[in-house]
């Protein structure tokens, strides 16, 4: 029989680059190394797994096919930005966890108490995170009004959900190969829903950052100053966001949906 394989995560990654691959990394590797060779057709969810994938077993680069959504998704019109009030910050994810640079947007909140700005997460809490990431804000002066639980929703609605909000937060954090090299949908999603985007410069998201152009900004992972000056800007000048947010949305009409992507 034909064999195929779709590689949503580089799955022979996941483990820590602090502690070297674990037992189930290295089962994962030995049956990529076994049968990613006889597939008939592979696909990546990004260019960097891809090339991943091409490097470490010495197969053809498989094809790029992008974790995007359709154009049905989206809300039918822009919403424009308010000219005033606060700036609303929104991240979303199965699981709301250390990690996923959400401390670091605490931090830089904490430096901008002088700017309303709120912050939206959407999914569940992981165990005791909650209680972690508040006790942060409060250490930081923080109102923890500002912090706003979201509850799951159907993947259907995620761009929608994602068009109330100002910027959209993808601020993954290299500590393991999979996470350094994979473009999380939730980029994808802010996009089609006219979201400016602030994202660390993984090795899986600088290319789309960069493609992008005035729709978002990049920083180093850990690098809170410069969260602190790209919100800030976004937040005293707001025909600067309108503009980042309607390039957002044009990247999403002309090149990122799967209208366009599924050809």
């Amino acid at each position: 029989a034909l064999l195929a394989f779709d590689a949503d995560d580089f799955e022979s990654g996941y483990y820590a680059y602090g502690t070297g691959p674990r037992a189930i990394d290295l089962l994962a590797e030995s049956v990529e190394r076994k049968y990613l060779p006889e597939c008939c057709y592979v696909t990546a969810a990004s260019p960097g797994i891809a090339a991943a994938y091409g490097a470490k077993y010495g197969i053809p680069t498989p094809a790029s096919v992008l974790n995007v959504f359709p154009m049905a998704e989206r809300p039918p019109q822009f919403r424009e930005t308010s000219p005033d009030g606060p700036l609303r910050l929104y991240w979303f994810s199965q699981t709301i966890g250390p990690g996923r640079g959400l401390e670091d947007v605490i931090s830089a909140m904490a430096k901008l108490r002088d700017c309303s700005i709120e912050l939206y997460l959407r999914g569940r809490w992981s165990a005791g995170y909650e209680k972690s990431l508040l006790q942060s804000a409060k250490n930081g002066a923080l109102d923890l009004t500002k912090i706003v639980f979201c509850p799951p929703a159907p993947p259907g609605d995620m761009v929608r959900l994602s068009a109330q909000y100002d910027i959209g937060l993808a601020l993954e954090q290299p500590a393991s190969p999979n996470r350094d090299l994979c473009l999380t949908n939730k980029i994808f999603s802010y996009l089609l829903a006219g979201n400016a985007v602030a994202a660390t410069a993984t090795r899986g998201q600088k290319p789309i950052l960069d493609a992008i152009g005035r729709a978002g900004f990049l920083i180093q992972p850990g690098d809170v100053d410069a969260l602190v000056g790209g919100l800030r800007l976004w937040y005293e000048d707001r025909r600067e966001l309108q503009q980042a947010r309607l390039e957002a949305w044009s990247c999403g009409t002309r090149e990122f949906n799967w209208d366009l992507e599924k050809k």
